[in-house]
Parts: C-alpha cells; structure tokens; sequence
C-alpha cells in the first residue's frame, strides 16, 4: 500500500467522521476511488480532466488540489506521477458503507468516467479507420485504389 493512500484514507475517515459520504449513516465503511479508477490513472487525458476539476465539476477538493505541482515536470500534458491524485483519497476518494460499495465497485461508473477523459491514441499503425465519424465508411482515396 502506497504512502499518500495511507496518509489520505485516514483523513478521509476523519474529515467525514467516519461516516458514509452517501448516506452519512456509521457502520462498516471502505474507500473507493473516486472519481477516476486507480487503474485508469495513465490513460487519462489529464488537462481535460484538471479543466473540470477547475470547474467544479469533481467537487471542492479536486478543484482545490495542487495541479501545478501535479504538472511540474509533464511532457505533452502526461504528468509524471498521476498517482498524485489517483491515490490521493481526500480528492479521488468516496467512503461508503460496505454494502454501497459492492454496488459501485461493479457499476459500470469508473469505466464511464475513464472513456469520458480518456487520452486519445494516435493511430501510428497505418490501419485505416473503417469509420468515417458518421457510421459510413471513410470514402476511397483520389486513384480508387
């Protein structure tokens, strides 16, 4: 287990008085990622996502959290370490009563969140895309070949 998750998880609990962020009831509680999957952290197109964080779409806490120092030192907008806040439980974390997060766990939440801010791929493998956009294919090139 890694050290920010460690240090985090406990503030969590704290910062929420140990209750579930849904339904504010006690009981037996356990810690999510929230709203990006830990394994979706190096697929993400993070600049689109900081952009709704600074929105205010992902709440106070992500809009708060130190994105120039999450930045420092990324190439193309890829951040060096996005375990910064993956990993980071008081930004990327949800406490919920166990029985609640059986039911996010396999939701189909986190893969939805993953496609929304997916980082594109370029396509460097001459395959041509047999999608134009619009369901069609894409037209022939200009000697019909």
């Amino acid at each position: 287990m890694n050290n920010i998750y460690q240090k985090t998880s406990a503030s969590l609990e704290s910062r929420e008085r140990g209750k579930c962020m849904v339904t504010r009831q006690r009981g037996k509680l356990d810690i999510v990622y929230y709203p990006i999957p830990r394994e979706a952290a190096e697929s993400i197109d993070w600049a689109m996502f900081h952009a709704a964080c600074a929105a205010g779409i992902w709440g106070e806490a992500a809009r708060r959290f130190d994105w120039v120092a999450f930045f420092d030192g990324a190439t193309n907008g890829v951040p060096v370490d996005p375990y910064q806040f993956v990993d980071n439980m008081l930004v990327n974390g949800l406490l919920l009563l166990q029985n609640l997060s059986k039911e996010y766990t396999s939701s189909s939440f986190g893969a939805f969140v993953t496609k929304a801010y997916q980082r594109p791929v370029p396509n460097t493998s001459g395959v041509v895309v047999m999608d134009a956009g619009n369901g069609n294919p894409p037209p022939p090139p200009p000697d019909g070949k």
